[in-house]
């Protein structure tokens, strides 16, 4: 018995938008150079004004907070924060004049290169745990083309078997097991485990966003255009794409049992054609 080759999902996607929840508050730290912070009050009744300043420094999201960035039409991308707790602050940033920052749901960071005021440096950003790709296109329903995911695939590679019946060498490295093209105006999701990777703008067009993610969960999530969100949910398992006969070290011996079957057929041919 050969056992389970291990498997990895890899998505590589365009999409307006994407939000995860932190579990690593360090691996989702994220360096500002220049970035816009747009401040503004908590209480939708309050007169206080909105304020606007150049920061740079630390953006520090505490562990559960929900981080999402959007790119704009404009080569600009947004990031945002959602605290999944009632109680402490969801982020703060850590200037680099030792200055420290509380943000709120409300307020946003810009990065944008093409801000005469604050001209942002920056470069990929972090994506580490659960969350979601693009959103549901509802037909009917008023809907926000600023989140859709565009295109993409999701590639299914696995690891090689090293060692046939714990006796016979295999193969050593990953594998290509299947690949699957994403619709537009879909959605991928993973609720449990996690991404890890990042997402950055994309360089052909400058407003989109180019996201580069992997898992080591079994299981993503689809939700096709048209599909509500309760309902409808399309499951893409590793486990329907990795295969023991597509290894190369299985399909090497696959070749060399043929070849000794086929040897072994021929010279008892032979011997009966002698005997006759």
């Amino acid at each position: 018995m050969l056992p389970k080759p291990d498997a990895l999902l890899s998505l590589t996607a365009q999409s307006h938008y994407l939000s995860y929840e932190v579990v690593d508050p360090n691996a989702s730290t994220i360096q500002l150079q220049n970035a816009r912070l747009t401040q503004r009050s908590d209480d939708p009744f309050s007169a206080q004004p909105i304020k606007s300043s150049c920061v740079s420094g630390e953006f520090l999201p505490a562990l559960g907070t929900a981080v999402s960035y959007q790119a704009g039409g404009d080569g600009t991308v947004s990031i945002s924060i959602a605290s999944r707790e009632q109680a402490g602050v969801a982020a703060t940033i850590q200037t680099i004049s030792d200055e420290e920052i509380e943000m709120g749901e409300f307020d946003l960071i810009q990065l944008s290169a093409r801000d005469v005021e604050c001209k942002a440096e920056f470069g990929s950003l972090p994506v580490w745990g659960p969350g979601e790709i693009g959103s549901v296109r509802t037909f009917g329903a008023a809907h926000s083309p600023s989140k859709e995911l565009l295109g993409g695939e999701v590639i299914i590679v696995a690891k090689a078997i090293e060692k046939l019946f714990f006796v016979i060498p295999g193969a050593t490295g990953l594998y290509e097991a299947g690949r699957i093209t994403l619709p537009t105006g879909a959605q991928i999701r993973i609720d449990e485990g996690g991404w890890i990777g990042s997402a950055r703008l994309n360089e052909s067009s400058g407003s989109l966003l180019q996201v580069d993610l992997s898992t080591d969960n079994d299981t993503i999530w689809m939700w096709r255009a048209g599909a509500s969100t309760d309902a409808g949910a399309i499951p893409i398992g590793a486990s329907a794409f990795v295969r023991q006969t597509r290894d190369p070290g299985v399909i090497g011996l696959q070749i060399v049992l043929a070849i000794v079957l086929l040897v072994t057929q021929t010279v008892a041919a032979l011997a009966q054609t002698v005997r006759t």
